[in-house]
């Protein structure tokens, strides 16, 4: 999964992917700009928590004969901590 960093100071700063180093995004002010770049830096991971989550209640909905309720909602229940730390990010909390 893509990871992206935000890292800068009250004026701004870069959003970059921590595995490659690729420069995202710039941000150049304080406010709903840093907001922004907040989300963008979460955003792989919000996608991947998205797919996950509709990866298992289309389970669920019999899409996938291997898991059964139960199955679908121990995994998602695991994920909640990590769900959790995207939407922190994602916020910039």
């Amino acid at each position: 999964m893509k990871k992206w960093e935000l890292d800068g100071d009250i004026f701004g700063g870069e959003v970059t992917d921590s595995v490659s180093g690729a420069h995202i995004a710039t941000v150049y002010s304080h406010g709903e700009e840093e907001r922004n770049a907040h989300l963008i830096a979460a955003a792989p991971e919000l996608l991947a928590a998205c797919k996950s989550i509709l990866f298992y209640l289309e389970s669920f909905d019999g899409h996938d004969e291997r898991l059964n309720a139960q199955d679908v909602y121990d995994r998602i229940k695991a994920a909640i901590p990590d769900y959790r730390a995207i939407i922190a990010k994602a916020t910039g909390e």
